[in-house]
């Protein structure tokens, strides 16, 4: 499932180690949000040589990826399809992606899949960005399992989403980031999934990344920033409304007295899958202001 949004400079590369995975058979679904480059042009193309399924435009602009994703997952037909798989526009698969992927859910019995990437810049930088770990208690309602391009989902599983999608598309369409909204729905079902420290794609960054990957000190200035300003728990809480999450900690979250901000930075181990992001988020629960869901 292919979201587009102005790829134009990337798209062609990214479909081509799509289209080459080994061991799979591959049909892709597209859905491009008023792009005005010729990310659209492409698409017909491909999807003329019926490589490409191109779902139908909109009248208005979906705005984000998040919204794309969502309307990819409610809209998209899996009529001929075992498994289901996430792709941005911009990326470069490795050529076993997914036969590696089916092949990690099959063995080990898990329902959802996801990895490690490797993000690289043009001017010929590299890092891995680690989202394996041991998964916390409480992990899928302060982060992601990794990049949505990573994700991979058996079609059963895949089928609950969709309804859980269509059935809620209003609130789905309120959050920011699919991925982060797929995992905390996954998990709330109880659903098992492995997070693969085997990275699988090389991970695009540039200046048209809308989340990207994140790294350096100006990024985290801005995300202390904007967890000690109570947005990260506003969009936490937010999350586990719509995913139906009604625990303590998301109580005790809305409340944020001071007995609360004490207890929850004793949970805060369990909340971020690495030891030092646990920490710190501790730290953030009793310095941050109240989030904008228990103000009144």
């Amino acid at each position: 499932m292919l979201a587009t949004h102005n790829g134009a400079l990337w798209l062609k590369e990214q479909i081509r180690t799509i289209m080459t995975q080994e061991g799979v058979q591959v049909r892709v679904v597209a859905s491009d949000d008023q792009s005005q480059d010729d990310t659209l042009g492409i698409l017909q193309s491909f999807a003329k040589e019926g490589v490409i399924e191109l779902l139908p435009p909109v009248a208005q602009r979906f705005g984000s990826a998040n919204r794309n994703f969502m309307r990819l997952i409610a809209d998209a037909s899996l009529e001929n399809t075992e498994w289901v798989a996430f792709a941005d526009q911009d990326d470069i698969w490795l050529p076993d992606k997914l036969h590696h992927a089916v092949t990690q859910l099959v063995n080990k019995g898990f329902d959802a899949y996801s990895s490690d990437v490797v993000a690289f810049w043009p001017d010929g930088r590299e890092r891995r960005l680690v989202k394996s770990g041991p998964l916390r208690t409480h992990d899928h309602l302060f982060e992601s399992a990794g990049p949505g391009c990573t994700f991979v989902l058996p079609k059963a599983r895949f089928l609950e989403l969709q309804a859980w999608v269509r059935n809620n598309r209003e609130a789905v369409d309120l959050l920011k980031v699919h991925d982060w909204a797929i995992y905390a729905w996954a998990r709330a079902q109880g659903l098992r999934w492995l997070i693969d420290p085997k990275p699988s794609l090389r991970y695009r960054q540039h200046g048209g990344n809308e989340v990207g990957a994140n790294v350096g000190w100006r990024a985290a200035r801005a995300r202390l920033s904007q967890a000690l300003s109570g947005q990260y728990a506003t969009d936490a809480l937010l999350i586990a409304s719509v995913v139906g999450i009604e625990t303590p900690l998301v109580h005790r979250m809305r409340r944020m007295n001071l007995l609360d901000r004490l207890v929850l930075a004793t949970m805060a181990p369990q909340c971020r899958r690495r030891r030092a992001e646990g920490w710190l988020l501790a730290l953030i629960f009793l310095l941050m202001k109240r989030p904008a869901a228990s103000r009144h």
